[in-house]
């Protein structure tokens, strides 16, 4: 196996750049009636096994592919069938010896990101979803920062039990204190105080709590994977699709009420080394200096390579999809000096 140093002298050469920047379709699971097709960017691997599972946590695996290798070091599978709600990884060969991955443009997932999940994503749609817009701006701009699990926690907010520390929680309008009908809480409360843009806290995927537990709390600075809602704020965090319903229905209710939705996003490190990323192409996302130790400009052990082709490309994809897919309307990107300028310009374009 290469070295840290080999290999970042390997993806700065003009020759890896020129074989292996891939501008095609869209990598990942995508999902329609008409068919499923896999995408997966790791052009180092000498071979790519696709393996499908019954649910996203202790079934075995039921079913084995071998994928083909294509242009630009990327490995498909497509089939007519639609594969929505199917739980999959990836097996990847490297040297001669298997790497287990779920899939870096993931979706969906099950409990706790270990797997991930095939979505039609229509299928998630809430009620005139396609209806659903961004509301005016406003003369000023009031932004509120708010943690999903936090603003609906207490029992003495009003909510239904049920959606304490849900998305849900914020589909539910008129709150009261304790129910008393008099003092305002949830979105009358942020109405009241003038606020024209909620930020939501980062709410996507992360690895710090344990998805199945009520109780476990972390603000979420840990990604996992960077294109899936967090399964802890959802009713049911083992059925992969539920998240992305109510994730979207949460979006809906707080444009409906007069708010544009930000989210806080950590691009810069992930919460751990051992990723989906780096197993599809090992230390390419990630910075290492001259005698290959880890940048750790993030004090999180690890900082993202933006400045990479690839990995601008995955950021700037997962961007695109949460405004398109999620109707996201705006962005606070974390520790923002460790990306780098040009990328930085290019969403903002």
């Amino acid at each position: 196996m290469r070295t840290r140093q080999e290999l970042k002298r390997l993806y700065h050469s003009s020759e890896f750049q020129k074989k292996y920047l891939y501008e095609g379709s869209d990598l990942g699971a995508v999902c329609t009636e008409e068919g499923t097709s896999f995408l997966l960017w790791s052009p180092l691997a000498e071979d790519v096994k696709l393996r499908f599972y019954k649910d996203g946590e202790k079934a075995s695996c039921h079913q084995v592919v071998s994928m083909e290798k294509e242009e630009k070091g990327v490995w498909a599978y497509r089939t007519g069938e639609s594969l929505h709600g199917v739980y999959y990884d990836y097996e990847l060969t490297f040297d001669g010896e298997k790497t287990v991955t779920g899939d870096p443009y993931a979706r969906a997932c099950g409990v706790n990101g270990i797997r991930s999940m095939v979505c039609d994503l229509k299928k998630t749609d809430p009620q005139d979803w396609d209806e659903d817009k961004r509301p005016e701006p406003s003369p000023e701009n009031v932004i509120y920062e708010l943690h999903v699990k936090e603003f609906s926690w207490d029992a003495s907010g009003g909510f239904k039990k049920e959606n304490r520390g849900k998305y849900r929680a914020f589909t539910e309008e008129h709150t009261t204190l304790h129910g008393n009908g008099v003092h305002p809480t949830g979105l009358d409360y942020l109405k009241e105080l003038g606020v024209t843009h909620v930020q939501i806290m980062p709410a996507y995927d992360y690895g710090s709590v344990d998805e199945k537990s009520e109780t476990d709390f972390n603000w979420g600075y840990d990604p996992v994977n960077y294109n899936v809602p967090e399964g802890s704020y959802s009713t049911d965090p083992e059925h992969g699709e539920v998240r992305i319903r109510e994730f979207k229905e949460m979006i809906q209710a707080l444009h409906r009420n007069g708010f544009r939705v930000i989210m806080d996003v950590v691009y810069n490190h992930m919460y751990s080394l051992d990723n989906n990323l780096n197993r599809t192409v090992p230390w390419y996302y990630f910075r290492t200096d001259k005698n290959g130790e880890i940048s750790n400009g993030s004090a999180c052990g690890n900082d993202v390579a933006s400045e990479r082709p690839m990995c601008a490309r995955y950021i700037l994809d997962s961007v695109l999809y949460w405004v398109r897919e999620y109707h996201i309307d705006g962005f606070r990107f974390d520790l923002m000096g460790l990306l780098d300028v040009e990328l930085m310009n290019r969403i903002r374009a």
